[in-house]
């Protein structure tokens, strides 16, 4: 009777523990497709998915490594891109563009915007707004390195499109670098998201356009002794890191891994964000 009460309880103790193992990736599963439906795939190849409640259309990013920051050569490049360092990523949603002004009137109620439009990206927007943003729908803010990931698209250079940008391409401000030129084109505003022709992944409007915030804190590149996997800094600088330049901005201020720090309470009329949701199921 021992021996069999003994099997009894150790075959209940192995089912618990079962249905322990599986139940987080059955949660996963189950929260994933209660925030997302499937839209099938882009002209890339990548699958997308609509996010239910605010209608923003995400790219499936597949994981892979690249190299992060920029060399020493890229024109107008800053130290704090440097050193140049390999990251390894794991698969994740990013948005297809930057936010809609109607996504955020749908989720937050106002909008903040100076240049206003439904089409145009939100703007003036601090990273804790946008941290409120991703509370009520379930995202989140992209690291820093899956933001550049998601750019660059298997790109190398200072952008998607090559080794130059012009105001056909993206929206900036006319200006090739910081050094007094004649502007080309200069629009002085922001232009409906997906103006412009994607990335090899089918994203838009990473250069210019409206600059974006990231999950992360501001601080300099460190030296990592071995690969980073899926890194993202929380701690240490107050300040927050936004990415890819805006009407604002000049060219090169543009560029992949061109890197700004703001207070996060901040709000400017040249700055928005795209959302992203990881880790996948």
């Amino acid at each position: 009777m021992n021996k069999t009460r003994a099997i009894t309880v150790a075959l209940g103790a192995l089912a618990v523990a079962a249905v322990a193992l599986s139940w987080k990736p059955i949660a996963a599963w189950y929260r994933f497709h209660s925030l997302f439906e499937s839209i099938g795939a882009n002209e890339q190849g990548l699958e997308e998915y609509r996010h239910r409640k605010s209608g923003i259309v995400m790219v499936r990013i597949p994981g892979g490594s690249f190299l992060m920051g920029s060399p020493y050569d890229e024109a107008q490049s800053r130290q704090d891109e440097r050193p140049r360092h390999r990251v390894i990523l794991s698969p994740f949603l990013i948005a297809k563009c930057e936010v809609r002004q109607v996504a955020w009137v749908t989720i937050m109620g106002g909008n903040p915007s100076t240049n206003r439009g439904h089409a145009l990206p939100v703007e003036g927007v601090s990273w804790e707004d946008c941290q409120t943003f991703c509370e009520r729908t379930g995202l989140s803010l992209p690291t820093e390195a899956q933001w550049e990931y998601a750019c660059r698209a298997g790109t190398t250079g200072p952008f998607y499109h090559g080794e130059t940008i012009t105001t056909d391409q993206v929206t900036h401000d006319g200006r090739e670098s910081h050094r007094p030129t004649v502007q080309d084109r200069y629009r002085a505003r922001t232009v409906p998201v997906g103006s412009f022709p994607p990335n090899a992944w089918g994203l838009h409007d990473f250069h210019g356009n409206a600059s974006e915030w990231c999950l992360d804190v501001y601080d300099d590149y460190c030296f990592p002794a071995t690969v980073e996997r899926d890194p993202v800094v929380l701690k240490g600088s107050r300040e927050r890191v936004a990415r890819g330049g805006s009407w604002f901005s000049y060219g090169t201020a543009c560029r992949s891994a061109y890197r700004i720090s703001d207070d996060p309470g901040k709000r400017t009329p040249y700055r928005g964000f795209r959302p992203a949701y990881y880790p996948l199921p």
